[in-house]
């Protein structure tokens, strides 16, 4: 049906084109029959000639204004030559009854009807060119936005689907409008019909094609994200309860309120976004995605972060006092050491040393139980080592500065005793004294 439109678009347009090439079919005869006659004749040649202009003028316009309609791939020529035979069949025989006076009005009226039924049969082909043109343009332009707007909520992941229909609804109701005022235009041809409107119309198709893309890609990262909330939401579950089994007391408050918030952002996907709020792009998606990578790194650590805070606690109910009882013995080996402390405050510091190795080393490592067992009595043989080199320091002390454990028996034994400034005491004085020639302490 359509090439048989096509195909009278070009006859009839095509004959015009003809006939614009051609000199005026006639001129009218200057012999007179009768006035009413003679005028009616002329009326008839004149419309025949304002028709052949009119299709002259109208020809190239037409076939810019509807380049899809009017073919050049068919062949017109057998209905141009009978377009052409036909208006000269009228003007031969209406002319030669007018030469031999025998041309009446009424058969004059007859052309000038069948004249007047070629032009409404060329307004009538006008207007079935301009609707094949819409229906050309209409299949270039709006079906393929059409088909589009389905690919594209088909390409959305069903599980967010709900999310995204409206915008693509308002699409679809922006198709549609065009659509119906395209047509309303192609229908008003005479009146209403550009070239430049029917390209703004296929651009408005076009643009509305081009807006699914941002969506349908929203969509998808919408879709991975919603599944990667899920699938990590589960994990967090499943490493929860080996928490609870392995430290009952342990607090997970923390995962639980982060747990809640992507619960809330994943249930958001699953229905049409609150009114009066802007449907989430392709970028920020990306950037809940990026956020959830973090939380997805804290649930597959959560147990062994769990168990690292145990250990920590359990390290620091020992690592706390024995750093106070370092402190301590430092103070006792400063005190009364003055001499010889130097050599073991090094030592001590080694210790002090290796105890806050083993805080970094608990903090920021991997540890087996094994290791952190060994860690913890590591901490009860330094507080035995720090002891004694406190002890070998008081002991060096005494004797760089020549003080013995002598007792008063013995002091008494060895001779008589004297003050530090060499006065001769009673053997009962307590105290630093000299007993034959060496500092001693009595008791």
């Amino acid at each position: 049906m359509k090439k048989q439109l096509l195909l009278l678009v070009l006859l009839v347009f095509s004959a015009g084109a003809s006939f614009a090439s051609s000199p005026r079919f006639y001129e009218a005869s200057s012999e007179a029959t009768t006035p009413d006659v003679d005028k009616s004749y002329e009326a008839l040649v004149e419309s025949i000639n304002d028709f052949d202009a009119l299709l002259a003028n109208q020809l190239d316009s037409v076939k810019t204004m509807f380049p899809n309609a009017v073919s050049d791939d068919m062949d017109p020529m057998g209905g141009i030559e009978a377009t052409r035979k036909g208006l000269a069949d009228i003007l031969t025989e209406s002319k030669g009854k007018y030469d031999a006076k025998t041309l009446t009005i009424k058969e004059v009226e007859k052309y000038q009807s069948d004249v007047e039924a070629w032009k409404e049969g060329m307004r009538d082909v006008v207007a079935q060119a301009a609707m094949l043109e819409f229906s050309y343009q209409s299949n270039e332009h709006y079906l393929p936005a059409y088909m589009n707007l389905y690919k594209a909520m088909s390409d959305v992941p069903q599980n967010v689907m709900n999310y995204f229909y409206n915008q693509f609804s308002e699409i679809e109701t922006e198709l549609n409008n065009a659509y119906m005022e395209y047509q309303v235009m192609a229908e008003a041809y005479a009146t209403d019909w550009t070239i430049e409107k029917a390209a703004a119309y296929n651009k408005l198709f076009d643009d509305a094609s081009n807006k699914l893309t941002p969506i349908v890609d929203a969509g998808k990262a919408a879709g991975a994200l919603v599944d990667s909330i899920t699938a990590t939401l589960d994990s967090l579950d499943a490493e929860s309860a080996k928490v609870k089994k392995a430290f009952p007391q342990y607090d997970l408050s923390m995962m639980q309120e982060s747990a809640d918030y992507w619960k809330n952002l994943a249930a958001e996907f699953t229905q049409a976004p609150a009114e009066g709020t802007t449907p989430y792009t392709e970028e920020q998606i990306a950037g809940f995605a990026k956020e959830l990578g973090y939380f997805k790194e804290s649930v597959a650590g959560l147990y062994a972060q769990a168990q690292k805070d145990e250990w920590m606690a359990q390290f620091n109910a020992k690592y706390a006092p024995a750093s106070e009882k370092m402190n301590e013995l430092v103070s006792t080996l400063d005190a009364q050491c003055p001499t010889v402390g130097s050599k073991y405050f090094t030592q001590l510091d080694d210790l002090n040393a290796e105890l806050s190795q083993m805080y970094m080393t608990l903090y920021m490592g991997e540890l087996t139980q094994e290791q952190f067992d060994a860690m913890l009595a590591r901490i009860d043989a330094i507080l035995v080592e720090a002891q004694k080199i406190v002890d070998e320091a008081i002991e060096a002390e005494k004797i760089a500065t020549g003080i013995s454990d002598i007792t008063v028996n013995k002091a008494v034994k060895a001779g008589n005793v004297y003050s530090l400034d060499g006065k001769r005491v009673s053997k009962s004085a307590k105290g630093l004294v000299i007993i034959n020639g060496k500092k001693v302490v009595l008791k």
